[in-house]
């Protein structure tokens, strides 16, 4: 069941379904307490969601070319996993994501298995892979935890633009691959 642009439904499941274009499972929604899975936008973007509102939902086993679970939207309280990109952000692609936990996601070609171009507070990133920037690529990260994570390249944890103020937990600081942990560029 596709959802059109500017319906709000609630405690609904989005299921198998596919856009050429943008939004697999939905399309310029506000979304509540509702379950994207197996979703695909097949040529471009957004495979679970693009361009919506989500609060409280869980996004799984969602594919497209960038942003996997979610594309250009907002996620508060939010699961992403097991979503995947064949180019940048596995999870979510310019995104504003708030206290999320996102999990083994994965970006094939480019980067951000977890999040790419996305701005990310208090949440947690674990065992996303990506060939750069396995948890983030290219993100804000302010107050979030990144554990194994990988990257075939470069930034396992996370591989950014701008500093963060990532964490990593004091049992084990720097366990990712690759060029382990976060690398800057100021």
């Amino acid at each position: 069941m596709a959802r059109r642009q500017g319906q709000h439904p609630d405690n609904c499941a989005l299921v198998g379904n596919s856009a050429d274009y943008y939004g697999g499972g939905a399309y310029g929604c506000t979304l509540n307490h509702c379950s994207l899975a197996g979703n695909n936008s097949s040529s471009y973007n957004g495979g679970g969601a693009y361009s919506c509102a989500l609060t409280n939902c869980t996004l799984t086993t969602n594919s497209a070319g960038a942003g996997g679970g979610a594309h250009s939207s907002t996620l508060d309280n939010c699961t992403l996993t097991g979503n995947w990109s064949y180019s940048y952000g596995g999870g979510a692609y310019s995104c504003t994501l708030n206290n999320c936990l996102l999990t083994g996601n994965s970006a094939y070609w480019y980067g951000g298995g977890g999040a790419c171009f996305s701005t990310l507070e208090n949440c947690s990133l674990t065992g996303n892979r990506s060939s750069n920037g396995g948890g983030a690529n290219s993100c804000i990260l302010n107050n979030c935890i990144l554990t194994g994570n990988s990257a075939d390249n470069s930034g396992g944890g996370a591989e950014v633009a701008r500093s963060t103020t990532a964490r990593w937990p004091a049992t084990r600081p720097l366990e990712h691959t690759a060029a382990a942990g976060l690398i800057t560029a100021r």
